[in-house]
This record gives C-alpha cells, structure tokens and sequence, in this order.
C-alpha cells in the first residue's frame, strides 16, 4: 500500500512539473509574442517620425514657395507701377 501511494505521489509530480514545463513553454512564447509586437510598433514609430519629418519638409517647401511666389507680385507690382508712371508722365 505505501508502494502504491509513493507511485502516485510520483505520478502527481511528475504531473505538476509537466504542467509547469508547459505554463513556462506558453509563458515564453507570450514573451517571444510581445517582443515582436515592441518592434513592429517601434517600426511604426520610425515610419511615423519619417512621415512628420516629409511632412515638414514638404511644408517648408511650400513656404519657400510662397515667398517667391510673393516675391514675383512684388516685382510685377513694381514694375507695372513704373510703367504708369512712365506712361503718366509722358502723357501730362
């Protein structure tokens, strides 16, 4: 009788250790899971912060653009200014 209760303390330990080995493998593989959910939100990050940054660039660009666009109406504005002038005063 005592042979047989040791062999099904044996069994049971044996079952718990299974039991734990598993938990761990599944723990592990959890941790693998978020390891690899860390870097594709970093690289979601980095595609992110490359977008800003096109983005700024891009903004920049059309302020560069603006200004000379500015720049040409001035220059025209002038220039039409001095051709009535020219004509105003060759007229009167």
């Amino acid at each position: 009788m005592v042979a047989f209760q040791k062999k099904e303390n044996n069994h049971y330990k044996l079952d718990v250790i299974h039991q734990l080995d598993s938990s761990i493998h599944q723990f592990s593989d959890s941790i693998r899971q978020l390891d690899s959910s860390i870097h594709q939100f970093s690289d979601s990050i980095r595609q992110l912060d490359s977008s800003i940054h096109q983005f700024s660039d891009s903004i920049h660009q059309l302020d560069s653009s603006i200004h000379q666009f500015s720049e040409s109406i001035h220059q025209i504005n002038n220039k039409s200014e001095n051709i009535v002038n020219q004509c105003f005063r060759f007229f009167y």
